[in-house]
């Protein structure tokens, strides 16, 4: 029994000193920085609307801003300003996600859902939404680090009917000049990428902003021919789920 008992003592030792061991962390692949939920509204109106008449066949994008050129010039420059100094306001450290737009597009002819028009932004005379940014202050590396920011729309409910259009997303930026750098569209079904590293390179070191062009659209072509049958006016709100992601191999 003695030379049993021996070798047991020995394989006891051997797992006590297995668990010692390290556990060597794997790479991370992918993974989720941080996540922001911004809301998205708009309003149908009863009856037919004056506000819709520019609508002249399907698919076609309605633009409603009925502010002069003057006071359109105006608010773009007092938005590009705002928007400039929330970019400036960004805190160091790490990569975030530091601010994701709102986005009211008005008022809604009802015409424009029977007809699955496309409503644009610019219909919203506000424009007080902010821009995609992120903030990427991990450091420079021979290794690229990369990221994504991807978006994800939910439906549309004032409290009784829900709709589920699509939204075009436009996103430019004023650097050197003002250029569309990203259109997709986005919807309830899954998540999509709307920005990246591959468009907007920040290379560890930088904050980025891309703004919310007035081009932006609703696709109401998109609702099934039921919803349009079957909603009612009044105020339409969801939300989009702005998600940013490390997609390097390794931090």
């Amino acid at each position: 029994m003695q030379p049993f008992f021996k070798h047991s003592l020995v394989i006891a030792a051997f797992i006590a000193a297995l668990q010692l061991l390290p556990v060597i962390p794997k790479a991370a692949t992918n993974n989720s920085i941080n996540s922001e939920t911004t809301n998205a509204s708009f309003s149908i109106l009863p009856g037919n609307s004056n506000l819709s008449a520019n609508i002249s066949s399907r698919n076609n994008v309605v633009n409603r801003n009925p502010t002069n050129n003057l006071n359109n010039l105006n608010q773009q420059k007092n938005r590009t300003i705002s928007q400039q100094s929330l970019t400036q306001q960004v805190s160091i450290g790490g990569l975030k996600l530091q601010s994701t737009p709102k986005l009211d597009f008005g008022k809604v002819g009802i015409d424009a859902i029977y007809q699955g028009s496309s409503v644009s932004l610019s219909n919203n005379v506000s424009k007080t939404f902010a821009p995609v940014t992120v903030s990427d202050y991990r450091g420079y590396s021979s290794n690229y680090r990369g990221w994504s920011v991807m978006a994800q729309l939910s439906g549309f409910s004032n409290g009784i009917d829900a709709i589920t259009p699509t939204m075009t997303l436009k996103l430019y930026q004023n650097i050197p000049k003002r250029k569309i750098i990203r259109s997709v569209v986005i919807n309830s079904q899954t998540a999509t990428t709307v920005l990246s590293s591959q468009t907007l390179p920040t290379n560890g070191v930088k904050v980025i902003s891309a703004f919310t062009s007035e081009a932006s659209a609703l696709n109401f072509n998109t609702l099934s021919q039921k919803q349009r049958n079957n909603f009612m006016p009044g105020t339409y709100r969801g939300s989009i789920v702005w998600t940013l992601s490390n997609t390097a191999a390794s931090n």
